[in-house]
């Protein structure tokens, strides 16, 4: 590429020679179509190499976005309200997916590779569920691939667009910030992202080393990693309430409460007066607080996960600072989550290409 550009350049200086020489030799007078017209073709095939060798042909990275792809302004809020609602329906149904939605939706970022600009957020994952990093969120997937399925026959959407969707749906309805996703992502269909598999990230058997290493791959660095890491942990807690509770509702249903059934409600069904979260959908961090108190009793304390969130003392250095500060807390996870799906962008505009 090196060589071929220097060629151009070469080529170009000679005709732009060429076009000085024209210039001191034929008077120009103030009629541009006059001037455009007696310009030789040397000059106008020397225009042409410029704008070849200035204008690159090959995009800097996969995750490609197509700005019109939803068409205007209300078709995309409607879109939005659609893949929104059928995370949270699908994740009322079973909130035991809801911590693994959220790490595919980061694991499908954090493909991306900012040294070579190549991987993102573009629904590749689905041809990496076998690597380590991925074992266990296979139900995850398969829930992604249900909610697309069924968007798809009347919502023009993508995989990629879906999976990410689905992380921010993860934290919205389990009580966090809400979260801005942008539209239009375009799925990986060849393959798997290049990016090579970092040793000691994963969620089942995580070191802070690997944890810190993935996100500084993609770009990012301790503060997203301890954001979002934590975020994870903060919802496996929410979750794990959710569903504890709602073993213990099913015992209480053997017993004869279609009384309370039969009360009127002026609110309607009970999922309309909370806002249809996850259980408590008590998202704050507590779980930090928690973990940090655990860690200097014993290590025992702490899965395997927690473990790893605090061995790197950087991330462990955010944890402190946003223990106890909820407001400071969502409003940086929030920014964090956006930042993690647009991780590689490059927007263009395919229907316009193919007129």
């Amino acid at each position: 590429t090196m060589q071929r550009t220097s060629i151009l350049t070469i080529v170009y200086l000679a005709l732009l020679k060429s076009c000085i020489g024209f210039h001191m030799t034929h008077k120009i007078g103030s009629n541009r179509r006059n001037f455009i017209d007696k310009v030789p073709l040397a000059v106008k095939f020397s225009l042409a190499v410029n704008l070849l060798v200035t204008v690159p042909k090959e995009a800097s990275a996969k995750v490609y976005f197509e700005i019109d792809r939803y068409g205007d302004k209300e078709l995309k809020k409607g879109n939005v309200s659609k893949i929104r609602q059928a995370w949270r329906n699908r994740m009322l149904d079973d909130s035991s997916i809801v911590p693994a939605v959220l790490m595919l939706a980061v694991n499908d970022a954090l493909g991306y590779n900012a040294l070579t600009t190549t991987g993102g957020p573009d629904g590749s994952i689905t041809f990496e569920m076998k690597r380590e990093e991925n074992l266990g969120l296979e139900k995850a997937i398969d829930a992604s691939i249900s909610v697309y399925k069924s968007l798809k026959s009347t919502t023009e959407t993508s995989l990629s667009d879906v999976i990410a969707f689905g992380g921010a749906a993860a934290i919205e309805s389990s009580g966090g910030p809400r979260i801005i996703v942008q539209l239009g992502r375009y799925d990986e269909k060849n393959g798997p992202n290049p990016a090579e598999p970092i040793p000691g990230y994963s969620f089942l058997n995580p070191t802070g080393e690997g944890l810190k290493k993935a996100f500084k791959r993609a770009g990012l660095g301790a503060k997203e990693a301890a954001l979002l890491l934590s975020s994870v942990g903060i919802i496996k807690e929410i979750t794990d309430d959710a569903i504890e509770n709602k073993k213990e509702e099913e015992e209480d249903d053997l017993q004869d409460n279609s009384w309370e059934k039969s009360l009127p409600n002026s609110f309607g069904e009970k999922s309309a007066i909370y806002g249809a979260k996850i259980g408590k959908a008590d998202f704050n961090t507590n779980y930090i607080k928690r973990a940090l108190q655990s860690d200097k009793k014993s290590e025992q304390l702490l899965s395997n996960f927690d473990k790893a969130l605090l061995q790197d003392p950087e991330i462990k250095s955010y944890l402190v600072k946003y223990q106890g500060k909820e407001r400071a807390y969502a409003s940086d996870l929030s920014d964090a989550y956006t930042k993690l799906t647009l991780l590689g962008e490059v927007y263009e505009n395919r229907i316009q290409s193919k007129d």
